[in-house]
């Protein structure tokens, strides 16, 4: 395994207040223009969001779980970003290589964009915000799964029911932790 480099911070959660400010400044533009702005706009209100959830994750799947008490016993999956993934593992797809782990919005982000934009305040965005589900490493296969019944973009019965169809146990960190404890 390479050798890993010291993290740059002691943590990598990031503060909603922030985020939230700048959401609703972009969310007010988006809500007064159209076209092309209004285009360009959405893709900004698009990256600030993967921005603002590139912190922490919320939930990984059993597989995940799995694969790092088998291959990475001493780290936590939950320290994942997207930044560090490939360190875990990269497979073949297709002649390229892409990484073993993906972080996946458990809602898509357009669906929560959607939400978003019709905030009328900036107590509105901050709630969406708390309430947002968050996001979860999978492993490579579990994604492809997701978007080969079509949840790539959108899970109309919500992320927990697209994750049950496609047999994706999720867990908390809490859980995982007690989960590892109890097969060690």
């Amino acid at each position: 395994m390479k050798k890993t480099r010291k993290p740059k911070y002691n943590s990598y959660n990031v503060d909603l207040e922030p985020f939230a400010q700048i959401l609703w400044t972009t969310i007010q533009q988006y809500n007064q223009t159209n076209g092309y702005t209004q285009d360009r706009i959405k893709w900004t209100i698009d990256r600030e969001i993967r921005f603002w959830t590139d912190g922490r994750v919320s939930y990984i799947s059993k597989k995940t779980a799995d694969m790092f008490i088998n291959k990475y016993p001493k780290e936590n999956p939950f320290d994942i970003r997207y930044d560090i993934r490939k360190k875990y593992g990269m497979i073949d797809l297709d002649k390229v290589k892409k990484s073993s782990f993906m972080l996946e919005h458990t809602t898509p982000v357009g669906e929560f964009i959607t939400d978003l934009v019709n905030s009328k305040s900036l107590e509105d965005v901050k709630n969406y915000m708390q309430n947002y589900s968050g996001v979860c490493v999978l492993t490579r296969e579990e994604d492809n799964q997701l978007n080969k019944n079509g949840f790539r973009k959108k899970r109309k019965d919500g992320w927990k029911t697209a994750y049950n169809i496609c047999d994706i146990d999720v867990m908390t960190e809490k859980e995982f932790m007690d989960y590892k404890n109890n097969i060690q």
